[in-house]
């Protein structure tokens, strides 16, 4: 809600001729789609809200964001992790397979896609009918690197906390490294984008069945234990 209200804002500031009310009907049916999507999470919130509640309240401290926080030596590591989406905690008592240990194929992989990406975000930012969303994505991606490292920063820490403190059910996510999953969503966006750009020269046009086999085992490369089972 929070970065569907952003874009909203950014949206309205930059076309305010544009009718607004059209928008009341699509954005029923988003909502009617989300909870659908999410209904069994829904029901099950409110069968246990007060057990869930009084869990939040009692349980978790700001102790456990300091305990849970993004991994790495010092912060530029930690930032480091964070923007190539790995660092969890979780990774540290094996209880995954760390992909950044993969330096073969997972941190190749990542120098092959990051320039692509990068080409998206320019090309569609030289759009004006898709400028709004790269505005708008690339803030995201900000915002969700700088509370993902939570903790590891002095601002960041004084932010955690005054979330933790004063908006409802951030005490719950614990590990702030989980902004991640919003950085990935914003990295598809770029690199989709970035392929579009990319696959509009005469170049790639001309021997694009050589391009989608190198960009398929790159992105294979990227998630190498996608295959066997996810190991």
């Amino acid at each position: 809600l929070i970065f569907y209200s952003l874009f909203l804002i950014i949206t309205i500031i930059r076309r305010r001729e544009y009718a607004w009310k059209k928008l009341i009907p699509s954005l029923l049916l988003v909502l009617l789609i989300v909870s659908a999507i999410n209904f069994s999470l829904i029901i099950g919130f409110f069968l246990n809200y007060l057990g869930g509640k009084d869990f939040l309240n009692t349980e978790i401290t700001r102790q456990d964001f300091i305990a849970f926080q993004t991994v790495g030596r010092d912060i530029w590591q930690a930032f480091s992790n964070v923007f190539l989406m790995g660092g969890f905690w979780g990774k540290d008592q094996y209880r995954y397979i760390d992909l950044t240990l993969m330096t073969q194929s997972w941190g190749r992989s990542f120098i092959i896609l990051l320039p692509i990406m990068m080409w998206g975000v320019i090309a569609t930012f030289r759009d004006k009918k898709r400028k709004n969303l790269a505005i708008g994505l690339v803030i995201i991606a900000i915002i969700a690197i700088f509370l993902a490292l939570g903790v590891r920063t002095g601002i960041g820490e004084k932010v955690t906390f005054f979330l933790f403190d004063r908006l409802p059910f951030y005490k719950g996510m614990r590990e702030t490294q989980k902004w991640v999953s919003v950085l990935v969503i914003c990295y598809g966006m770029f690199l989709a984008w970035g392929l579009d750009a990319l696959f509009s020269t005469k170049l790639v046009k001309k021997h694009s069945f050589l391009f989608v086999v190198i960009l398929l085992v790159t992105i294979a490369m990227q998630a190498p234990l996608m295959f066997w089972g996810m190991r």
